[in-house]
């Protein structure tokens, strides 16, 4: 089984978001392993299947926009 990791800032707003969302939907629909991690969670989210994992590093924009960029990268990192 294949392991699959999309990275965006959040899930909202623009279209490469929505490419990726439908790609790694359609991708565990086939029975590849989907992880998608986002920096962060908004409001209106584009729709994941429910296979895919979703993670986040930071709960919100504001704890998102406190982090150093060295900091940012440490914590992407890990």
């Amino acid at each position: 089984m294949k392991r699959i990791l999309f990275i965006a800032p959040y899930l909202s707003g623009g279209g490469a978001e929505k490419v990726a969302a439908l790609w790694s939907s359609g991708l565990s629909n086939l029975g590849a392993d989907i992880h998608f991690l986002v920096f962060y969670r908004t409001e209106k989210e584009y729709e994941l299947n429910d296979k895919v994992k979703l993670h986040s590093l930071w709960s919100s924009k504001s704890q998102y926009n406190s982090k150093s960029k060295v900091r940012k990268l440490l914590e992407l990192r890990r």
